[in-house]
């Protein structure tokens, strides 16, 4: 029996969206930073982004990151595309994060929009494909991190890119070789002829190198938000 897996992206998150607003005032708020340490400048930086009409609190939960509007109607396009082309999962396995569960759920509205009817399909969720841990500075826009983490900065800057292991978090190699072969075991245990994975950027990446063979540095991190993978065994 032919099998396929089509592994997903989550769709556009709040992080997403956050990802490269910028700190006005940068060499003000380095200063303070130096000066008056990192409590005092997050305080600063989180009442200037209330008077620019940014209000959410951080650090952030990486878990509970939701998709954004635009990332809730990419996941039901995508639905409808699949239907359109007769595609349909028998099992989906799922990140437990927030932004892939609400894209599963998408994904399955999508789908039933077009067939006018339920789809009764099991999802399953794993820790496993969740996202890289990013350690206990993760929470911020990624373009705060300059200002408010510099020595992790410098780090992140100085180290290849597989290799970078944040305070307290995982490299993209811990990923790959550490948590993903375990998704080798429950693969092989699961029964299905289309298997839909929802999950992560660089998870996606690490199973993209599990189910080819190809080594990770050969295999490109990251993918757009919804973007899709199909293999065929």
């Amino acid at each position: 029996m032919i099998k396929e897996i089509y592994l997903f992206r989550h769709g556009h998150s709040q992080a997403n969206a956050e990802r490269f607003r910028k700190i006005p005032l940068t060499k003000f708020f380095l200063l303070i930073r130096k000066v008056f340490g990192f409590s005092i400048t997050v305080k600063l930086i989180q009442i200037l982004d209330r008077l620019r009409g940014h209000n959410h609190k951080y650090p952030t939960i990486d878990k509970d990151t939701p998709l954004e509007p635009l990332g809730i109607e990419q996941a039901e396009l995508t639905g409808e595309a699949l239907a359109e082309k007769e595609i349909f999962p028998d099992l989906i396995l799922c990140s437990d994060f927030l932004r892939t569960r609400q894209t599963t759920s998408g994904i399955i509205k999508g789908i039933e929009k077009k067939l006018n009817r339920k789809l009764e399909v099991q999802v399953l969720y794993s820790t496993l494909i969740v996202e890289r841990d990013s350690g206990y500075e993760y929470g911020y826009p990624l373009s705060y991190y300059p200002v408010l983490f510099p020595e992790t900065n410098e780090m992140y800057q100085k180290t290849p890119k597989l290799d970078f292991r944040p305070p307290g978090g995982e490299s993209i190699r811990d990923v790959r070789y550490n948590r993903i072969p375990e998704l080798k075991q429950i693969l092989d245990s699961l029964q299905y002829k289309t298997l839909f994975i929802v999950g992560h950027g660089v998870t996606n990446s690490t199973i993209v190198s599990l189910l080819t063979g190809e080594p990770i540095e050969n295999i490109r991190i990251g993918s757009p938000n919804l973007g899709v993978y199909r293999f065929t065994s």
